[in-house]
């Protein structure tokens, strides 16, 4: 070691004693992890050359898969095949559909309803569903209205929150119209002024119950009607003015009439 740091001076290089002193230690650390390292597998070596091999088949032993029993691979088979079919079904029953069709996907209606899988296999094409709007007219004790459109025109973040928005007005119209169906009433009629307890709606009461709660009003008013896309030559037909939509989305115009759904008191909740 004296050598080389005299070789080093001899040379006219700066020597340090510190970057030299680490350099060495790195060395020495290098040595002893090799040997030690060495040794080790030396040592299992030998372990195993005693043992006769039996760590290798133990070890095989233990990471070998086992197989699943047969009943129970049949019965993962059998749920695999019953979710490939009931997904065939419903998107192939989606109208327009033949009977056939429609009556195989009839048999998972249960299934679908367990599974939560009841959506649309199909685009909104070629006339997309109308899509049905609530409205709400809050009433407050200071003599002041507002009102509320459920799903809002706006987009909601995230995406989610105008989906729940569009269900709840989904399952409010489905059970409107079930009442309606239940009396024979085939043309549009306020239920609000319906005298049959029959035709009071379940949702509307929870509709009314939850603003009430987070407006504070006094009551609610709760309508419904259906809001349908223009058609192709509505379309076409529409003037055309630089810099102004052709078509107002949102005209009254593309809406059905409103039915009252029903009139409710914050007292009552």
């Amino acid at each position: 070691m004296f050598g080389s740091i005299n070789l080093l001076a001899s040379r006219g290089r700066a020597f340090d004693p510190v970057g030299f002193h680490d350099r060495l230690s790195w060395f020495n650390c290098s040595n002893s992890i090799i040997i030690s390292r060495s040794r080790r597998v030396a040592n299992v070596a030998s372990i195993h050359e005693e043992s006769g091999g039996f760590m290798d088949e133990d070890r095989s032993e233990s990471t070998e898969p086992h197989p699943w029993p047969a009943w129970a691979r049949i019965i993962v088979s059998t749920l695999i095949a019953i979710q490939l079919v009931s997904v065939a079904a419903g998107a192939l029953g989606e109208p327009p559909s033949s009977i056939f069709e429609r009556s195989i996907a009839d048999l998972f209606v249960p299934y679908y309803n367990f599974t939560h899988q009841g959506a649309s296999y199909r685009f909104y094409a070629p006339i997309p569903a109308a899509t049905p709007v609530v409205t709400a007219t809050l009433k407050y004790r200071d003599g002041r209205e507002e009102t509320l459109r459920i799903p809002p025109h706006h987009s909601l973040t995230p995406r989610l929150r105008f989906q729940r928005r569009l269900a709840l007005a989904n399952h409010l119209l489905s059970d409107v119209n079930a009442r309606r169906r239940a009396l024979g009433l085939e043309a549009p009629r306020d239920l609000a002024d319906a005298d049959s307890p029959a035709l009071r709606s379940v949702w509307g009461r929870s509709y009314a119950r939850s603003l009430c709660h987070t407006y504070g009003c006094s009551s609610v008013l709760i309508s419904i009607q259906e809001h349908r896309q223009p058609y192709p030559q509505e379309i076409a037909n529409a003037p055309r003015r630089r810099g102004v939509p052709r078509l107002d989305l949102a005209d009254e115009a593309f809406a059905s009439p409103r039915i009252r759904v029903g009139e409710y008191s914050c007292d009552e909740f």
